[in-house]
């Protein structure tokens, strides 16, 4: 950084007084929603300008949602037979909503800061009812600390006991977000059937609990089914990188009626005016 004037990154590069202090460097672009591993009082005090990018990953992240109900439904079950909880209600959390509705779905959405402001359209409920009524649970909140509605173990002991219908757990936003002890121990305990987990507490996913093996992405990505013991999924904590023959033999029967309700909301969408997805 001792010679650049720009810095575009993702996550893992923390932009603190350490990296930047030596630098010349007047705008950091991350690739990201969130900008917590940006120290932005810092950049506020150096003349730093910084820009995110909301909404950036959305569909991707909407595909991987609707792709971890699918593989995590069971024989007989469609979409339309599940009641969704979405926590956070931005960018990502209502495109989810979204599409979920399109696949028949009944979507229920917890967003206190949102509820506040009170003038968008929709009906918010609290994580009590979440976590009663919801067979999915999706979490797409920002990772806040200090904020009015923090969400730092936002989803911990105390959420977790309310559960009422051993719903399959998916976070896709920030690891900290979930108390991953407090997550281990409902899944042990039963109170979570399931588990997607596309983000971890530590950068190198130290806390991660296990996955099949389908996926040989650079997080690891799992779903867990009826097994108290993570060590009996491929017999180790972390998979090898998935082959291309057991990527071949996956279980993607239900892809297309995921497509499906795609190319539904996509024509909803271009109906409206609204750019596409």
């Amino acid at each position: 950084m001792h010679d650049a004037d720009i810095l575009l990154t993702r996550t893992r590069t923390k932009c603190n007084s350490a990296l930047l202090d030596a630098s010349p460097c007047t705008f950091i672009g991350t690739a990201t929603i969130g900008t917590d591993h940006i120290d932005l009082d810092y950049c506020r005090s150096k003349g730093i300008e910084v820009a995110n990018a909301p909404g950036c990953n959305a569909p991707a992240v909407g595909q991987y949602v609707l792709a971890a109900i699918a593989r995590n439904l069971k024989p007989g079950e469609t979409f339309a037979d599940k009641t969704l909880g979405i926590i956070g209600a931005g960018n990502v959390g209502s495109l989810v909503g979204r599409w979920a509705r399109a696949t028949g779905m009944k979507v229920l959405l917890n967003d206190p800061p949102k509820e506040e402001q009170g003038d968008d359209g929709n009906c918010y409920v609290s994580l009590d009812e979440i976590a009663e009524k919801c067979d999915v649970i999706t979490i797409h909140t920002p990772l806040t600390t200090g904020a009015k509605h923090p969400t730092f173990h936002l989803v911990g002991k105390e959420f977790l006991s309310g559960l009422v219908r051993r719903p399959l757990l998916i976070n896709s936003a920030r690891g900290p977000v979930t108390d991953t002890v407090a997550l281990k121990q409902a899944y042990t305990d039963g109170l979570v059937s399931a588990l997607a987990i596309d983000c971890w507490r530590r950068t190198r996913h130290r806390y991660g609990i296990a996955c099949d093996g389908r996926h040989s992405h650079s997080t690891y990505r799992g779903i867990f089914r009826g097994r108290k013991n993570p060590r009996d999924i491929n017999g180790a904590r972390c998979p090898r990188p998935a082959s291309k023959e057991s990527l071949r033999h996956g279980d993607y029967s239900r892809g297309a009626e995921i497509k499906s309700a795609l190319r539904t909301e996509r024509a909803r969408i271009r109906k409206h005016g609204c750019s596409r997805l």
